[in-house]
């Protein structure tokens, strides 16, 4: 393999990727996810992108990511286990108007005091955004049930490992 795996992963640009949304490097992320000299990759294929392609065959679409792979991470050979899992539902995808819809979201929290909103849905959809999410969501609420008023929860209040840099 040509490419160091240095990082999690990359997100795939429309241009450079077909079928591909965005690739996982999970043996770099975590020990044990490969055996000594072969690694983990996941692969993301689907979404408003390519949405026929996450119904392939699992042989096919297994094919497809292999070759779009391939010159982007200089594999060579044939992989040692291959997995395919279909989720009809995935990653959620923002689409058009997601701002304003966020916005209305937020007034209705606003007007109707008590309610709390979180998800992946709200913020973005990865795991650090869900967390920074709930996890401001829940100061709120604690700060709103103590008898305070909820309003977004400042960087300093975050834990250490949320907070952005």
């Amino acid at each position: 393999m040509a490419h160091p795996l240095d990082g999690l992963g990359y997100l795939s640009t429309r241009a450079a990727g077909k079928v591909i949304s965005g690739v996982q490097f999970p043996s770099t992320m975590f020990a044990g996810r490969a055996p000594e000299g072969h690694v983990a990759l996941a692969a993301y294929v689907g979404g408003s992108r390519a949405p026929e392609a996450a119904r392939l065959p699992a042989r096919e679409l297994a094919d497809l990511v292999l070759a779009e792979l391939r010159p982007i991470l200089g594999l060579a050979g044939v992989p040692s286990v291959v997995r395919v899992r279909h989720w009809e539902r995935g990653l959620p995808q923002y689409r058009l108007g997601h701002d304003a819809r966020h916005a209305a979201i937020s007034a209705a929290q606003e007007r109707l005091p008590g309610l709390f909103l979180t998800g992946n849905y709200l913020a973005g959809v990865s795991v650090t955004a869900c967390l920074v999410q709930a996890a401001r969501t829940a100061i709120d609420a604690d700060c709103y049930l103590a008898g305070g008023t909820a309003v977004a929860a400042p960087a300093e209040a975050m834990p250490r490992i949320l907070r952005r840099r």
